[in-house]
């Protein structure tokens, strides 16, 4: 185990919350041997740079960004990221043992830890959702993240609910998805919680500032646009 510093501890939630979701320890194979890598990988540049620095940080590891040119082949697709490395894998195993299931250095920690990790878990599984529902001529604003494992939505939801914020599983067919709604929660979610990235923040704050009419009990509440990861 490394001695890190309070910010380091943070961080590394964030890292272990977007590796659960965006991440892999591959299994390769060189003559008789074998080796398990660690593997990150998104189409979106920024998020990988973030992981990037902060294994540099923790770790004082320098990786290399690789990319997949696949808009070369269709301008509909995005260009893929990526960051490997086997040295990488036997460092962060020591708190991220199983990369399905989430690790005591996250549960048996502060609220800061548990919201840096759900920070990096959203940015990898997660999203904002705003549109009309037509049928009842209304504005739908959703944050929702999607994965197959529902004990570990399960265990998220709990730590939500620690935060205040309310939130519910829902089974679709492609996976379970967890959904947030309502100004309070979205809220308590910038201030506590947050995305890291960018566009997913800014977003999200789009649709906080999309309520004309915010019921008299939640009126008190103001969202803190300094806020990253609930630091």
């Amino acid at each position: 185990m490394y001695c890190l510093t309070d910010s380091q501890k943070v961080d590394l939630a964030y890292l272990i919350g977007a590796v659960i979701g965006d991440g892999s320890y591959m299994n390769t194979k060189s003559g008789k041997r074998r080796n398990i890598r660690f593997s990150f990988g998104s189409s979106d540049r920024e998020f990988v740079v973030i992981i990037k620095d902060i294994i540099r940080d923790i770790f004082s590891l320098e990786l290399n960004i690789c990319v997949e040119r696949l808009s070369l082949k269709n301008n509909a697709w995005r260009d893929h990221y990526k960051i490997r490395s086997r040295i990488l894998h036997r460092h962060l195993k020591k708190y991220l043992p199983d990369k399905n299931k989430i690790p005591s250095f996250v549960y048996n920690s502060n609220h800061f830890i548990k919201s840096s990790f759900i920070s990096g878990f959203f940015d990898a599984e997660g999203g904002i959702c705003v549109s009309t529902i037509k049928s009842r001529n209304v504005l739908d604003r959703r944050l929702y993240c999607h994965n197959f494992n529902i004990d570990l939505l399960n265990e998220i939801k709990g730590y939500l609910s620690e935060l205040d914020i309310d939130c519910f599983i829902q089974n679709s067919k492609r996976a379970y998805a967890l959904n947030i709604w309502g100004y309070k929660n979205l809220v308590n979610f910038k201030n506590k919680i947050d995305f890291r990235i960018y566009r997913k923040r800014f977003k999200l704050l789009g649709a906080i500032n999309s309520y004309k009419f915010v019921h008299k009990k939640y009126r008190h509440l103001k969202v803190d646009v300094q806020n990253l990861g609930g630091i």
